[in-house]
C-alpha cells in the first residue's frame, strides 16, 4: 500500500507537476540544529522523499526546507509555515517541538484556526479533500 508521501507524488505527477529531489539528510538535520526542533516522521519523510512540491490541480504549494520560516501563533514561537495556497493567500504553520513529537497541529493565521492535527493529517487533506483546509 502506498504511503501518503508517494500517493501525494502521484497525484503531482498525474497533474504534471515537476516533483523535486527529496531533501538529503544533511538538509533536514541542518533545519534542526538551525532551529531546534525535530521534523516530525511524516514531516521527515515527505522531505525526505521530495524537498517541497507543488499541487496546482487544488492550488497548494509545500515549501522548500530553506524557506520555510518561523512564526508565531497565539504567542508561541514554534511555529513555521511550510506551505500555502494561491500563492499566500492562506499560509499554513505547524507546530513543532524539539524532538518532533506531538502536537504538531496544523494551523492557517489567515482563517484563525487549526485546519490539521499533523503534517500527514493536512497532506493527505490537500491530497483528498482539499476545501476542507480553506
Amino acid at each position: 500500500m502506498a504511503s501518503d508521501v508517494e500517493r501525494m507524488q502521484a497525484a503531482c505527477a498525474v497533474a504534471g507537476e515537476n516533483v523535486p529531489p527529496g531533501a538529503a539528510d544533511e538538509q533536514l538535520e541542518a533545519f534542526e540544529q538551525r532551529h531546534g526542533v525535530g521534523l516530525p516522521a511524516g514531516m521527515r519523510a515527505f522531505y525526505t522523499f521530495m524537498n517541497g512540491a507543488v499541487y496546482d490541480h487544488a492550488m497548494f504549494a509545500f515549501w522548500p526546507l530553506d524557506e520555510i520560516r518561523r512564526t508565531t501563533v497565539d504567542n508561541e514561537s514554534n511555529w513555521f509555515i511550510f506551505a500555502d495556497h494561491s500563492v499566500s493567500v492562506f499560509e499554513y504553520a505547524i507546530q513543532l517541538t524539539i524532538d518532533g513529537s506531538a502536537p504538531n497541529n496544523v494551523y492557517c493565521p489567515e482563517l484563525a484556526r487549526k485546519v490539521a492535527t499533523s503534517f500527514t493529517d493536512f497532506l493527505r487533506r490537500c491530497r483528498d479533500e482539499s476545501m476542507s483546509l480553506l
